[in-house]
């Protein structure tokens, strides 16, 4: 429950406290997640936040292990 927490008010906060005033599309974002062995907290970290986001935006972001080519 605390680490759904500390993501959310993360997120929140990079998004909110952004110092220019500019609309963000993040329709297209996708949460990359490091390849490897991680730690149970570490593994599950990606799902609540994709589970968050989907909650609050409706916006259903994919999981990826590497940064997709189309990044912008």
């Amino acid at each position: 429950m605390m680490m759904r927490w500390i993501l959310t008010h993360m997120l929140l906060s990079m998004v909110c406290f952004s110092s220019q005033a500019q609309t963000i599309d993040l329709s297209r974002s996708v949460i990359v997640v490091r390849s490897g062995d991680r730690s149970p907290a570490e593994a599950v970290a990606a799902d609540i936040l994709t589970e968050e986001i989907a909650k609050r935006t409706g916006l259903k972001w994919p999981i990826a292990n590497k940064t997709p080519e189309s990044a912008g």
